[in-house]
């Protein structure tokens, strides 16, 4: 199977719980998946589950009945069936599975204890033998997209049950006998952190969390999430919603009931209670501590919580988690969706406390639903963040946030101070129901999770947890010995001659610089190249499979720091051949060294960009703003090409981005929010298009269209988008706006390939304060040639694009000082016999 790439891979990690009840008359057994259990004991069969009127007794093992309360488990690393993916030495795997049982070992709130065996030949199958399993050996309960499954066998009630070799004595109720934890054998585990496969100690750790009885939780950044990310070590380490899970199922003494409080209280939708809705407490700092489901009554219990005071709401479990990944939810309906809604007081938590009878009153359609979030690139690529976003202090994040019944006029916030929207969001080029947004982080903001919220329609939806304010981290590895030096600018032969090979090379760096490295498979070769780079500390900067063909390339990778990189080349599936690789340093990202312009907020400018893959395909203008400005940036098409436009920052972070959020396929970045500096503007074409546009730049501080007080909409109509030369042109105009603001309209034309504009030297129409009403139409007939011979003596047969625009006050009609407000174009032929 074709290895996915890291902007394609979402795995699930799945829990199955079993419960294993009396094999009398009457008694079955319920799974949260209809699945065929190998039970060589008497058969247990699929239940209805019971009436569930409040709280859910917690999964949880009898550690009483173990030597030294420690779980007895064996581990199957699985090697011999593993094929030819390349994994790392069996010595690394075992350890990436005790370094999982020691991290639950390690909470000092809990009492909990695993003895691990790895013998020579452990058993290979899950199922109820008497046996606590992890083992790569077994496939059978682990579906396609997911990395781990766990079954767990647990009886649901107390006394003598089970015959023959099952037969035991339960003490409570939900008291786990045994689990079983099978990993996916087909998925590309490793223990490095690198950014080509899945931390198999992370999807281990998870794992062990279902083993103990823990279900999913809804915060991102928790170990217990129930999606894991290639390249993300994130879920080896526990959160505090992990640590309070554990330590009230498995409390060390009374000391975390005495350091730590909680929270109880009910969510009502018009008065009925809301069974499953996701309650998240948040703490001053606007971090997301411990959160709960609420239960068939409404009522939800937040345990594990220091003290302080606390911000609560409530979301609905409409994704990115989902009902279907809870034991609950599974057994029973949760309640549909509704808007998130904050607790209208916060609530203070004092250690050894509960406080009790906070109130969510819930409504709304639920119509808002955010389901993910991404990183996105200069290219304006993004690469799926499933188990959250890593944001930086002191540096910019582009991200883009998608899910359903999200309007471009939303408003983004992050839960606590230090992270601002910069810019603004903005329409995705990708899909209608994404935004794009710019997060700026302050160097000492508070690291840990925030909470993204968004608003639109009145509605309020979150991602909780989604977002990481942190240090970059990794698992850092020491360039290898054997790596050749890599010189800028000369090609390196290499080949890849069995699956899993890796080929490694070592650069010089310096902190700004662009570079890109290319892995081309030579003319005869098969090779479907795979390219990583990692920084000096050995984290992983950017990974690549297919850019051009089956090749790799790295474009505008900016270094983070001075140092020694490593580049490590390898191939994909079974794939061998030779290879070139090329190292080109810049600093500037590609087509940003020599950018056309400058412009300043009012131009009206046209470009062209040639077709992709060849030289040309973008196009970058500089944009200087001398102070504060609220700018409108336009991109309009000739014909067929459909543009798309992207705004950077002086140090080329990305700002915005925008594919068709104008009229028609137009792009247009509005109410841009600019302080004083350089910026760039690059246009492309969306869907491989290429041709010609025109790029108009409106400014609110200058009266423009842009404006917050704008007296009016214009919407210019031809009559016709083909005409010959001397044929009466016809326009129609809609006008909208308020009255008491004087408006000189103008009609300006453009020939794109003469870069030249035209605009009648008088307004057509002067609204006054008594001719203005909301709605005017006005019809224009003039001839192109009576027109345009005002400039030239005859006409060129070509495209056109009509503006309706204003002027600087005070500046007669050009180029430079003409504000489009609306444009459509239209082609001159030559008349039959004329030429």
């Amino acid at each position: 199977m074709k290895r996915a790439t890291p902007t394609l891979v979402r795995a699930f990690l799945a829990v199955l719980a079993a419960l294993l009840l009396l094999p009398a008359a009457g008694s079955r057994a319920s799974v949260d998946e209809i699945i065929s259990l190998p039970f060589t004991g008497p058969p247990y069969d699929l239940v209805e589950p019971p009436p569930l009127a409040g709280p859910f007794t917690p999964l949880r093992w009898n550690l009483d009945e173990y030597a030294e309360r420690r779980i007895p488990f064996t581990v199957n690393p699985g090697i011999d069936l593993r094929g030819g993916l390349a994994l790392p030495p069996r010595a690394e795997i075992i350890a990436a599975f005790r370094a999982g049982f020691a991290t639950w070992e390690g909470v000092p709130t809990a009492s909990v204890g695993f003895a691990v065996s790895t013998p020579e030949n452990p058993p290979r199958e899950t199922g109820l033998d008497g046996t606590n399993l992890l083992t790569l050996a077994d496939e059978s309960i682990v579906g396609p997209g997911t990395l781990g499954a766990t079954l767990i066998f647990a009886l649901d009630r107390t006394g003598r049950v089970g015959v023959g070799p099952f037969a035991t004595v339960s003490d409570f109720v939900n008291e786990i006998i045994e689990v079983d934890t099978a990993f996916n054998p087909a998925v590309h585990f490793t223990t490095d952190g690198s950014a080509t496969g899945f931390d198999l100690q992370s999807v281990v750790t998870h794992e062990l969390g279902h083993a103990l009885g823990r279900d999913h939780t809804g915060l991102i950044h928790a170990t217990m999430f129930g999606t894991g990310a290639p390249g993300s070590i994130r879920q080896r380490t526990l959160s505090q919603d992990d640590i309070a899970g554990i330590s009230v199922i498995y409390p060390a003494g009374d000391a975390f009931r005495q350091a730590h409080g909680g929270i109880g209280g009910s969510v009502l939708r018009a008065g009925a209670p809301v069974f499953g809705a996701h309650v998240v407490a948040l703490d001053s700092a606007g971090m997301p501590q411990v959160s709960a489901l609420s239960y068939p009554d409404g009522s939800f219990h937040i345990p594990g919580l220091p003290p302080g005071t606390y911000t609560l709401y409530a979301e609905p479990l409409d994704g990115p988690s989902q009902p279907e990944e809870y034991d609950l939810g599974v057994l029973f309906s949760f309640s549909p969706g509704f808007a998130t809604t904050f607790a209208t007081e916060p609530v203070t938590v004092r250690a050894g406390e509960e406080s009790e009878a906070v109130l969510l009153a819930v409504g709304g359609s639920g119509q808002l639903n955010l389901i993910s979030l991404a990183a996105v690139d200069a290219r304006g690529n993004d690469e799926d963040a499933p188990a959250g976003l890593v944001l930086v202090p002191g540096q910019r994040t582009r991200l883009r946030v998608s899910g359903q019944g999200i309007s471009e006029r939303a408003e983004v916030s992050v839960s606590g101070a230090g992270v601002t929207v910069v810019g603004g969001p903005t329409a995705s080029p990708q899909s209608p129901s994404s935004l794009d947004l710019t997060l700026e982080v302050d160097a000492e903001a508070a690291r840990g999770p925030r909470t993204l919220f968004l608003e639109s329609n009145g509605e309020l939806a979150a991602l909780s947890g989604g977002v990481i304010v942190s240090d970059e981290s990794c698992v850092a590895l020491a360039p290898s010995a054997s790596a050749q030096p890599l010189a800028p600018g000369e090609e390196t032969s290499g080949a890849i001659s069995v699956a899993g090979e890796e080929d490694r090379y070592r650069f010089q760096g310096r902190a700004g610089q662009f570079v890109m490295i290319a892995m081309l498979a030579t003319a005869a070769s098969q090779l479907d190249s795979f390219l990583e780079l990692r920084s000096p500390e050995g984290c992983p900067l950017a990974v690549n499979d297919d850019t051009i063909g089956l090749s790799a390339v790295l474009q505008d990778v900016r270094l983070p720091r001075d140092g020694e990189y490593e580049v490590i080349g390898s191939a994909f599936g079974e794939s061998t051949g030779e290879y070139t690789l090329l190292l080109t340093f810049a600093d500037a990202p590609r087509g940003f060294e020599q950018p056309r312009g400058p412009l300043v907020p009012g131009d009206v400018v046209d470009g062209s960009v040639a077709e992709p893959g060849t030289v040309g395909e973008t196009e970058v203008w500089a944009l200087e703003v001398g102070g504060e400005e609220r700018l409108t940036i336009r991109v309009s098409g000739v014909r067929s090409f459909d543009p798309f436009v992207e705004l950077f920052d002086s140090t080329f972070a990305l700002l915005g981005a925008d594919d068709d959020s104008g009229a028609g396929r137009d792009a247009l970045l509005q109410d841009m929010q600019l302080p004083a500096g350089r910026y760039f503007l690059r246009v492309s074409g969306a869907v491989r298009t290429f041709g010609s546009y025109l790029l108009a730049l409106e400014a609110a501080s200058q009266g423009g269209a842009a404006s917050a007080e704008r007296p009016f909409d214009i919407q210019l109509t031809l009559n016709s988008s083909l005409y010959r030369v001397g044929d009466p042109f016809s326009a129609l105009l809609t006008v909208s706006g308020t009255p008491n603001r004087l408006v000189d309209l103008y009609l300006a034309f453009v020939l794109p390939d003469a870069r030249i504009a035209y605009a009648i030297p008088e307004p057509l129409q002067r609204f006054s304060a008594e001719a203005l009403p909301i709605e005017r139409q006005t019809s224009l007939g003039v001839a192109p040639a009576e027109l345009l011979s005002l400039s030239m003596p005859d006409v060129p047969v070509g495209e056109y694009a009509a503006i309706a625009a204003t002027v600087i006050a005070g500046a007669p009609p050009s180029l430079t000082t003409i504000r489009a407000l609306d444009v459509a174009f239209f082609q001159v032929r030559a008349q039959v016999g004329s030429r």
